[in-house]
């Protein structure tokens, strides 16, 4: 009878369900190329019904990979394997605690796993397993020129929340190209909760601001609405503070647009292959004192965690020279996109997963 390989996690437009939904397509395929043993199927956990037949049907020499560390993990049988994916350099102890439930740990980043063990996570239990990007969707354009027929247009792209750094980014961008009117700021910034709310708060720090420059963009939208919105742009700009893996960061070098961004945290899995290609932007880091951010994470601040603090003339620095010498930026984020295509798609982070389990005998 063939062994049973389950992916538990959930489906949607968030970074964590486009990570699921990317990552279980390309470990069907792949996997399934190397071995007809296995069968592989998805389970919804906040689905009972489904839940409960995995429950019902799972044996001891099963594989039970979860994309968070999800309570019912204790109640299905065999191989436990939990991605841990997160944005502080502490981690609450409740947070631990239920990692330490499962028999491996998947982290997508070198960064993630240095922080797993200095919070006290044995280093054996741990593997680097990168997350990825859809090279067949996010592809770079013919070259790429200075706009002469309107402005040139920074795109910028995630959750409304201190953590993403948009009232830092809406500062610097005042500073450097207020009252222009050829230049402007593309924002896609919508948040899974309260959104009529979060574009109120928006669209007041951008009059605030006296920005007539700045535009926003809303709603559910697919790879391939993003891919039109990455090709409308000319450079993309993200002063976030962190991130687990930084999914809009590595789409817009996929699609070869010059990147402003902050090199710390997860992103760095993928910035450190790129290095001199992007422009990285000079930080400190700081306590966590962001009430959304605590919601979520309850227990960060109490642990220590830090972020980064990205410096304010860096990131005004970057704007201005990406504008100022567009050619070179060019040739810089060609460069890149061709690199981030080819060592970190989604298929490369499914070998990759199957390369960490053949090594612990798993499969």
């Amino acid at each position: 009878m063939s062994r049973h390989i389950r992916f538990f996690g959930r489906i949607n437009s968030q970074g964590g369900g486009v990570f699921f939904k990317s990552f279980v397509e390309s470990a069907i395929l792949s996997w399934r190329s190397k071995s007809d043993q296995y069968r592989l199927t998805t389970v919804d956990p906040a689905d009972y019904e489904s839940l409960k037949i995995a429950v019902t049907a799972s044996k001891a020499d099963d594989l039970n990979i979860w994309f968070w560390p999800h309570p019912s993990a204790k109640l299905v049988l065999g191989k436990k394997v939990v991605w841990a994916v997160f944005e502080s350099d502490r981690l609450p102890a409740q947070y631990l605690e239920s990692l330490k439930r499962f028999d491996v740990i998947w982290t997508p980043s070198e960064w993630g796993k240095s922080v797993l063990i200095a919070c006290g996570i044995a280093p054996e239990s741990i593997d680097v397993v990168p997350e990825g990007v859809n090279p067949s969707v996010f592809i770079s354009k013919e070259k790429r020129r200075f706009p002469t027929d309107r402005p040139f247009r920074f795109l910028t792209i995630g959750k409304y929340e201190e953590r993403k750094g948009y009232r830092f980014l809406l500062d610097c961008f005042a500073q450097c190209f207020g009252g222009r009117s050829d230049v402007e700021l593309l924002v896609k910034c919508d948040y899974f909760l309260d959104h009529a709310q979060r574009r109120d708060q928006f669209e007041a720090e951008v009059r605030r601001r006296g920005l007539n420059n700045v535009l926003a963009a809303w709603g559910d939208w697919n790879d391939f609405d993003y891919r039109s919105l990455y090709s409308e742009a000319d450079a993309f700009v993200l002063p976030t503070r962190a991130e687990g893996w930084g999914l809009p960061i590595i789409e817009a070098l996929a699609c070869g647009l010059p990147v402003i961004t902050t090199s710390y945290s997860g992103q760095t899995e993928y910035l450190s292959a790129i290095c001199g290609e992007y422009f990285p932007i000079a930080h400190s880091l700081v306590p966590i004192q962001d009430p959304d951010f605590l919601q979520y994470w309850a227990g960060v601040d109490e642990c220590g965690a830090l972020w980064a603090e990205p410096d304010r003339d860096s990131l005004s620095q970057g704007l201005i020279d990406v504008v100022d010498a567009f050619v070179p930026w060019v040739g810089r984020s060609e460069r890149a996109s061709e690199i981030i295509r080819q060592r970190f798609s989604w298929d490369q982070a499914a070998l990759q997963g199957l390369a960490a389990l053949t090594a612990r005998a798993a499969l």
